[in-house]
């Protein structure tokens, strides 16, 4: 019988996306006939790993600080709230 398909994963860039996707500069993978971890497909010069060692809270407050948000990162209503809700305090007893 014929093995059809690509034996590598690929990378495909779409033409038209949701504001969320561009936001996180998505791309669609399609998976090829190998299963192998991706660090022994690939030469090591084309991978990077990134370790952040920080406390969430301070990396939040640094990423704020050069203007990444929930809402630039994920941008719809629920992101946007979240975002409004750290900048806005409301008198529980005066209500919204």
């Amino acid at each position: 019988m014929e093995e059809r398909g690509l034996e590598h994963a690929v990378a495909i860039e779409p033409t038209r996306i949701h504001p969320r996707m561009n936001a996180q500069h998505s791309y669609f993978t399609v998976h090829g006939r190998r299963h192998e971890p991706l660090t022994m497909l690939v030469d090591e010069k084309w991978l990077l790993r990134f370790d952040i060692h920080i406390d969430p809270k301070r990396g939040m407050a640094q990423l704020r600080t050069l203007g990444i948000a929930d809402s630039t990162i994920m941008p719809d209503a629920d992101s946007l709230a979240k975002e409004l809700s750290r900048f806005m305090v409301i008198d529980e007893e005066e209500g919204p």
